[in-house]
């Protein structure tokens, strides 16, 4: 039997702070890591570093958040058996272990943790908290610190409380802009950086015409100013998303300089929602990229490329070795999908260039109909807020003032919905040289508007736009060198050249390029509207 031999006993840290704002920035974490570092090495003797640290880093001990995260997981480290009885949990202070009032702290913190033989060591003052310890004094030093902890944050929470009332107030007034944090293009005083304006301007239209977050990413890292340097989507999201963008305050309006106008602001919020049903496609420099769409699988047909034959379009997910594989082999011609998109597409066109070329009253229709969503969830809260603590003077003001607002805003919109604006010959034209110039453009267009081209493992191509959008692949004709389109709506036939889609094919002459005369009525009767 070997005797002498110390069995040492777990040393379990944990560190909580609540602000993610000076704290998280400053030295909170080192401090407390720091202290447990010292503490475990001055009793090397008895405890080891069992190497089972748990944070809640920028969480509330108040509100009791931190028992749903590393506290939550310490406790059920315990309750597993993995934190063995003997050891000790160091924390720097007893408020780190949390700020909840005083039968919370025990019940749900302080008596799961001795009850299992775990000791709680506050390294501030050297306490250590036991079972047999609070049998003794240190149960009233328990109880007072539990309460002071609870006490201060409670007082803190009133001042919190006052003082943004009072900065509400002084915004609402006009009188002062409130200090916070503010978005990039702000400095500390609230005031716009110049250089920054244009940038997140045309980020927010560029999001607004269809580009996604990646490639509006590249287009800010391509400008070569620092503060786009090293961003990420999440960060350019809450910037679509922060209404001090159109000068807001939360609900107080004109309070900053406006970055974008209201419109533009309400059209990105507009785009975000739509996107959580029908996820953007990434950008590519072709005009078809997330617009043709498997029937089967739904996910999008690409390019593949030769070197001597012309390009076709496949399913994304036909190549997959997993059982998740598409059953849809149909290989598409480039060609033929460009024709019927050049038939079917145009009432989508139209409807992407009334979007992008907004008159007054669409502008104002766009505002109102934001304006309206935020008074509804507004109104909401409020309601809930009625249920909870019952009709008191002040929600019942709040419910009729927001109630009234909104009725009139309804009113509003029905008016302006009634007097819809057309679409030019002239935008058309300007809008089919631009796609010519950004081919990537045009396909962000059609998809902001919802335009697809769906294909089945039969040839068929349902279009999600145009008069006749029922289309099958009948095939190649080798002697003529053309492709067999059927259009099931009129029981035609459409041929196209292939040639013109072989690699290194050059338009010579005009005679090459043949308009349908289905697309010129179809332009003529859309024009006429």
């Amino acid at each position: 039997m070997i005797t002498g031999v110390t069995v040492k006993k777990q040393a379990i840290s944990y560190i909580r702070f609540s602000s993610k704002g000076k704290q998280e920035k400053g030295s909170s974490v080192y401090r407390q890591d720091d202290k447990v570092k010292k503490w475990i090495k001055a009793n090397a003797d008895e405890y080891f570093d069992a190497d089972l640290g748990f944070c809640d880093l920028g969480v509330s001990g108040w509100e009791g958040k931190h028992i749903e995260g590393g506290m939550g997981k310490l406790l059920a480290a315990i309750e597993a058996g993995l934190i063995r009885p003997g050891a000790v949990v160091l924390v720097e202070e007893l408020s780190r272990a949390g700020r909840l009032p005083l039968m919370e702290m025990l019940k749900q913190v302080i008596t799961p943790i001795l009850e299992a033989g775990v000791s709680l060591i506050t390294m501030d003052d050297g306490f250590v908290y036991t079972s047999e310890s609070l049998n003794g004094g240190y149960a009233h030093v328990l109880v007072a610190k539990i309460q002071a902890a609870n006490q201060f944050s409670e007082r803190l929470s009133e001042r919190l409380k006052v003082s943004y009332a009072e900065r509400k107030e002084k915004a609402a007034a006009g009188v002062e802009k409130p200090k916070r944090r503010t978005p990039l293009w702000l400095d500390k005083d609230g005031k716009m950086i110049v250089n920054l304006e244009p940038h997140i301007k045309d980020a927010f239209e560029m999001y607004a015409g269809g580009y996604g977050e990646r490639r509006i990413l590249r287009k800010l890292k391509e400008t070569g100013i620092k503060e786009f340097q090293g961003l990420y989507g999440s960060t350019l999201k809450r910037w679509l998303q922060n209404p001090t963008a159109m000068g807001n305050w939360g609900d107080i309006v004109n309070v900053y300089p406006r970055v974008v106008e209201p419109e533009l602001f309400h059209r990105v919020q507009n785009r975000m929602a739509s996107n959580k049903t029908t996820r953007p496609s990434s950008p590519s420099k072709h005009d078809l990229t997330g617009i043709v769409k498997c029937a089967h699988c739904k996910r999008n047909y690409n390019y593949h490329v030769f070197k001597k034959q012309p390009t076709v379009l496949q399913c994304s997910n036909r190549f997959m070795t997993t059982a998740d594989k598409c059953e849809n082999s149909k290989s598409i011609p480039l060609g033929v999908v460009k024709h019927i998109k050049m038939l079917t597409s145009i009432e989508a066109q139209f409807e992407a260039i009334k979007r992008r070329n907004l008159t007054v009253n669409q502008k104002r229709i766009i505002v109102i109909e934001g304006d309206i969503a935020s008074l509804s969830q507004r109104l909401s809260g409020v309601a809930r807020a009625i249920a909870a603590v019952g009709d008191s003077d002040e929600l019942m003001l709040q419910l009729t003032s927001l109630t009234n607002q909104r009725r009139a805003l309804q009113e509003e919109l029905i008016i302006l919905s009634n007097n819809s604006d057309g679409v030019t010959g002239q935008q058309y034209l300007d809008h089919v040289q631009s796609a010519t110039d950004d081919p990537m453009q045009q396909g962000a267009d059609l998809q902001t508007v919802g335009y697809t081209i769906t294909i089945d493992k039969e040839g068929n191509i349902t279009t999600s736009h145009g008069v006749h959008r029922n289309w099958l692949y009948v095939g190649w004709k080798r002697k003529t060198d053309e492709y067999i389109v059927h259009n099931k709506d009129t029981g035609k036939d459409d041929h196209v050249s292939a040639k013109i889609y072989r690699p290194g094919f050059k338009i010579d002459s005009p005679k090459n390029i043949v308009v349908s005369s289905e697309l010129v009525n179809s332009l003529k009767l859309k024009l006429q509207e």
